[in-house]
């Protein structure tokens, strides 16, 4: 019965029979040890097996059809840093069809076989098991399989294809594995990189003191940064053959910087692509899924401190639940002057979509009017874009794939559809602040790509790290209006989710904290840095952020940087992270 729990866990996050043939033997027994682990929980109140083998069952089939449906649509499976969104997790489940498929149907089989085997054991025991006897064996299982799983994962961080993607170590190692591992970073949720202490930190700080640069320009520009839901371009990873153009505005918009920003998730991890966004923090050093659940926010450097210590008036706006990923405390905690969530917004329809892009800018526009005289800040995070996809009826689709993806076709229509509508929301409000006296700016990007795209065809020819890196890009744009004047021309581009803000304070002629100005340096050298730890320098090659790799210590002072920003407290050098002339 153990084993078929094991199996139903392995399956339900993607994991196929001919990848467990695969799997190193000795983490067979190490999964169904953790799972077993599972059955003795309750034992302990029922003292027989069969009663326990039952509860046991039961548990591990709901578990199995909740992390199936938290693969298929996020892209990730269920972890303890998840479980601190729940709510947030159910409420976004309520927008999708549940399928029941293959994977769901057969953790409903096992859990029927698992039942019966159950029932019969019911049938044959006669007696209670001593409760001494019970505690024994709990305390040596336990034992053994925590010793058994730390031994077997510090063998596998040998491997060096492991630290760059969880797919492969859900796939080496199992899922129970997985998901103590990832209970055991969350206890340490920020990671200590390889070779940090104290020393090494103030060498780093005394060697990046002074790099920051003074502002270029007399006049600080407003600036709107929205972070737009599920912004992907499909053409990216498969051909999709579109009937009609659907980034239209993000392709030709004039005096705009355009191209992809490497994204923390695929499929989801708003929360992850959101707090980059704000902090220039890498995810590579946090092992937790949501860092507005898990995270202090008050005394964090972020773009809103930043830009609050140059005299910004800074707001943040999102149309959804203040309690989604813990936002309605997170935002004020961050510096936000004001915030906006859920009610305030106007609803606008688009079939059974009634949080549009157009309705989020137009409200945009109209607090935008009432932020002061001084220097504006906006952030926006959209919800037009998320899933499900299956929401609308096909009459409404403007925008049809020319390829057969089976039951995903009518999912990519609707998909493609409502980037249209958001990429043509866009060029709204850029048309709205064309004619504004105020000189402005305007940083666009996508949060991640959309939960089925793993299930598509990728393009032939690219190997497992390009596939990850184009998975997590999503389209960015920076535009300016004509009271800002004319930016630079560059061509298409791609940067990591971090590098963005700098990029814009840049463009704006703001001063830069050498933290910044790292970030900067960091996009021109290594563009594509993942929160895996892989990267790619701006030649193509790729590589691993650990001891021994060529790129080890040129990356090493950002991320001992980071480590110090995110660890705060008296020892943080808050002169690297201020504003040139400002302590924070």
């Amino acid at each position: 019965m153990t084993a078929i729990q094991s199996l139903q866990l392995d399956l339900s996050c993607g994991t196929r029979i001919v990848t467990l043939l695969r799997r190193r033997i000795w983490f067979i027994p190490l999964n169904m040890g953790l799972v077993l682990l599972i059955d003795l929980v309750f034992l302990l109140p029922t003292r027989r097996w069969g009663r326990a083998f039952l509860l046991g069952n039961l548990f591990t089939a709901v578990w199995s059809v909740a992390n199936h449906y938290a693969w298929l649509y996020s892209g990730e499976p269920i972890t303890a840093t998840a479980l601190l969104s729940i709510g947030t997790a159910l409420n976004v489940l309520g927008r999708y069809d549940l399928p029941f498929d293959l994977p769901a149907a057969a953790a409903i089989a096992a859990f029927a076989v698992s039942t019966v085997l159950a029932l019969l054991l019911c049938a044959l025991e006669k007696r209670s098991i001593p409760w001494r006897r019970i505690w024994a064996v709990v305390l040596a299982i336990a034992a053994l399989v925590g010793g058994g799983c730390g031994a077997a994962v510090w063998l596998e961080r040998t491997d060096t294809d492991v630290l760059w993607s969880s797919r492969v170590y859900l796939n080496s190692q199992g899922y129970p594995v997985y998901f103590l591992r990832q209970t055991l970073l969350t206890v340490n949720q920020i990671q200590t990189p390889p070779g940090y202490d104290d020393q090494a930190m103030a060498a780093v700080a005394a060697d990046r003191a002074g790099t920051g640069t003074a502002a270029r320009s007399q006049t600080a520009p407003d600036i709107i940064l929205i972070l737009n839901e599920t912004f992907y371009d499909l053409d990216l990873y498969t051909d999709v053959e579109a009937d009609a153009p659907y980034l239209d505005v993000w392709r030709s918009a004039e005096n705009a910087i355009r191209g992809h920003a490497v994204i923390p998730g695929i499929g989801g991890g708003t929360n992850r692509a959101e707090y980059e966004l704000l902090t220039g923090n890498s995810m590579h050093l946090l092992a937790c899924q949501a860092p507005f659940n898990t995270m202090d926010m008050t005394q964090a450097n972020s773009a809103v401190r930043y830009l609050k210590d140059l005299g910004y008036t800074a707001w943040a706006m999102h149309q959804a639940s203040s309690s989604n990923y813990n936002r309605g405390r997170s935002y004020p905690a961050l510096g936000f002057d004001q915030v906006r969530f859920a009610n305030a917004f106007t609803a606008d329809a688009y079939g059974n979509r009634d949080e549009t892009d157009a309705a989020n800018y137009r409200d945009l526009l109209g607090w935008y009017d009432q932020a002061g005289d001084g220097p504006r800040f906006m952030y926006l995070l959209t919800y037009q874009n998320h899933g499900g996809y299956e929401q609308n009826d096909a009459a409404l689709d403007t925008v049809h794939t020319g390829r057969d993806f089976g039951e995903l076709t009518d999912d990519v229509d609707e998909y493609l559809t409502s980037i249209q509508q958001s990429d043509q929301a866009l060029g709204e409000l850029m048309a709205a602040l064309e004619s504004s006296p105020r000189p402005a700016l305007v940083c666009m990007v996508g949060d991640h790509s959309p939960s089925f795209l793993p299930q598509l065809r990728a393009r032939e020819g690219a190997s497992a790290e390009e596939l990850e890196v184009i998975s997590r890009s999503t389209p960015f744009i920076i535009w300016a209006n004509a009271a800002f004047g004319p930016l630079p021309e560059q061509e298409d581009r791609t940067l990591t989710c971090t590098d963005l803000v700098p990029t814009v304070l840049d463009l704006a002629g703001l001063p830069l904290s050498p933290y910044y100005r790292e970030l900067l340096s960091l996009r021109d050298a290594v563009p594509c840095r993942l929160s895996t730890g892989l990267y790619r320098t701006a030649e193509g090659r790729f590589g691993v952020f650990e001891p021994g790799d060529p790129l080890f210590e040129a990356l090493t002072p950002y991320y001992y940087m980071e480590y110090n920003n995110i660890t705060g407290g008296k020892g943080r050098y808050q002169t690297l992270f201020a504003p040139p002339g400002l302590s924070g």
